[in-house]
Order: structure tokens, then C-alpha cells, then sequence
């Protein structure tokens, strides 16, 4: 199994798209894809299904906030599979080729969760607390137990911010993914990001130390698996437009890993995805240039996992 977060500070940036898009198209070659919603805004969630639905159906009983409301002294007393759902009407157009997509779904009242650990916590310093070094490690050990650890992905959509929410998923992952937009304001961010998850690894271990908890708790070995540029402008010869370009070639020279495909401007797909509308990958012509780019990154992202590299090739 591999637990990538997708993360970036910055909104607006088509993080949910392409969680959505790319989680869908792994479960169409045959893998099996577990997508966690920890953003409040819960656009994941809502990608798959309609507010009625989450009402009805999901609410109070299965989201990642009836998950953390289960939480004493910062573990949890229920197993996260437990709120796992599938998402019904992809998988039944994705088709029997062996790979589906389950959620855990979000909910809009997880805005409030980490106030409500602080006023639990009163005064005491929340960053020498030992609680929340549990908190940040009960994703990652929920992740690699049965029947979790089955999966071949889980891709985390993590909220625009560093709190624990996104912490604990820094923490469970093996790899972090960025998706950005080419311009001055993300690419700034992006700087900033990848400190922040550095700091975030030395303070954890640091943590795990300090409370005699090496070796009980996961350890945090997150890499970063690449940085993906959406909603990029292309000339009418088919490349990024200069100013685009420039900033892609900053990034790129900041950090190393970006992936070669690049997804297009488009608002047609970069607008949220509906339950009714479905994803764009299931629902764009084969011709259309951000569903080859779509594919082109899906491809890509594999080509970093050769032990997946025995599974179903692309539809």
C-alpha cells in the first residue's frame, strides 16, 4: 500500500480535481483506491455524492469526524475501515476490471475540530503534548492494518493549512504530492510547503523520542513524490505560454521533482466536480486534450511504483 497526501496552502490550486480524477482512473486499471476527505470543505465528498445523500446516509455514522470523535487521550477507540464507503456509481461505470474507489468521507463541521482540541486541552502547550503525538500518528498506524492495508493507493485530500489534520496525514504517507497553478503566489507557497514538511518530520521524531514512543508509533519517512501543474495556459503551438513556462521552470529548479505532464487550463473540468456530472476522466472525450494529459499523469504517477507495474494496462 501507498498513502500519498495531496497538499498545497494554497486554494484554488485543482488539489480535489485531481485527487478525483486520479484516484478514479487507478481504480479503472485495476487498483484498489481509498481516497480520504480530511478538508472541512469536504469538495471531495461531494464529488461522489449529492448533500441529500451525505444527509441521509453518511452523516453522524460514517465520516472521518465520527472517526476523531471516537478519539480518547489522542487514539482512537474505532477502526477507521469502518467508514470506508464505496463509491457506488464510479465503480459500476468503472466496470469489473478489478479496481474500485472507497471514501472516507469529510464533513463541514470538521472546521471546528481543532479548536475544540485546544479547548480540551485548556493551557496546557499543545505542541509538547503527548496527546497530540498520538493524534498524528493514528492515521498512519490505522492505514497499514488490516483491512486497510490492502489497498494499493490511498490518496489524502488534505485542507489548505497545517494543523493536525493535515499533520496526521504527512505523517501516514509515504509520498506528497502538490498540485499548483504556474504563477507567482503558488510558487512561492510551494517553497514554504516543503519546509514545513521537513520541520514537520524533525519535530515528530523529536517527539517520538522525547515520550519513549519509538519503535511503538510509525515513524514519519515521507517523500516528496513530485509537484503537478494544473490549469497551465497553452500557446496555440501546444506548450505552456511563456509566463507559465517561467514559473514552472522556477519550480522545477526549487525542487527537483515535477512531473512532466501538465494539465491544461480548462473551467469546463477544474470547477467541482458533481455527483451527477461525475469525473472528468469518465466523462471527457478520448481526443479531448485534458483527458490525454489526465492519462499522460496517471501513467506517470505509476511509472514511480514499478512494483504496480503488473497491473491492468490503461482502458
Amino acid at each position: 500500500m501507498q498513502a500519498i497526501s495531496v497538499i498545497n496552502f494554497k486554494g484554488g490550486v485543482g488539489k480535489t480535481t485531481l485527487t478525483v480524477n486520479l484516484g478514479v482512473e487507478l481504480a479503472r486499471r485495476g487498483f484498489k483506491v481509498l481516497l480520504v476527505d480530511l478538508d472541512p470543505q469536504s469538495s471531495l465528498t461531494f464529488s461522489f455524492f449529492t448533500q441529500n445523500e451525505f444527509q441521509t446516509r453518511l452523516r453522524g455514522t460514517a465520516t472521518i469526524k465520527c472517526w476523531l470523535d471516537g478519539f480518547r487521550d489522542g487514539w482512537p477507540t474505532t477502526d477507521l475501515h469502518r467508514f470506508a464507503v464505496p463509491a457506488t456509481d464510479v465503480n459500476r461505470r468503472i466496470g469489473e476490471r478489478g479496481g474500485f474507489v472507497n471514501l472516507v468521507p469529510s464533513d463541514l463541521s470538521l472546521a471546528a475540530f481543532e479548536l475544540d482540541i485546544m479547548r480540551a486541552r485548556g493551557a496546557r502547550p499543545i505542541a509538547a503534548d503527548k496527546e497530540i503525538t498520538f493524534r498524528r500518528a493514528a492515521l498512519g498506524a490505522q492505514l497499514r492494518r488490516h483491512p486497510l492495508e490492502s489497498y494499493d493507493f490511498v490518496l489524502m485530500d488534505c485542507p489548505p493549512s497545517l494543523g493536525i489534520l493535515t499533520q496526521s496525514a504527512i505523517v501516514a504517507s509515504d509520498r506528497v504530492l502538490i498540485p499548483t497553478k504556474a504563477d507567482y503566489i503558488s510558487h512561492v507557497g510551494i517553497h514554504e510547503l516543503t519546509r514545513s514538511i521537513d520541520d514537520l518530520r524533525i519535530d515528530y521524531s523529536g517527539k517520538l523520542a522525547e515520550f519513549g514512543l519509538m519503535g511503538q508509533l510509525p515513524p514519519c519517512d515521507v517523500r516528496l513524490l513530485g509537484v503537478i501543474f494544473n490549469m497551465v495556459s497553452h500557446n496555440p503551438q501546444g506548450r505552456p505560454t511563456a509566463d507559465h513556462q517561467y514559473y514552472i521552470d522556477i519550480v522545477t529548479g526549487m525542487v527537483g521533482n515535477t512531473f512532466t505532464t501538465r494539465i491544461r487550463d480548462s473551467h469546463k473540468h477544474f470547477g467541482r466536480v458533481t455527483p451527477s456530472q461525475g469525473p472528468a476522466i469518465l466523462n471527457t472525450r478520448v481526443t479531448d486534450h485534458v483527458y490525454i494529459e489526465l492519462m499522460g499523469l496517471a501513467t506517470e504517477f505509476l511509472s514511480h511504483f514499478p512494483q504496480h507495474s503488473t497491473k491492468v494496462a490503461a482502458a
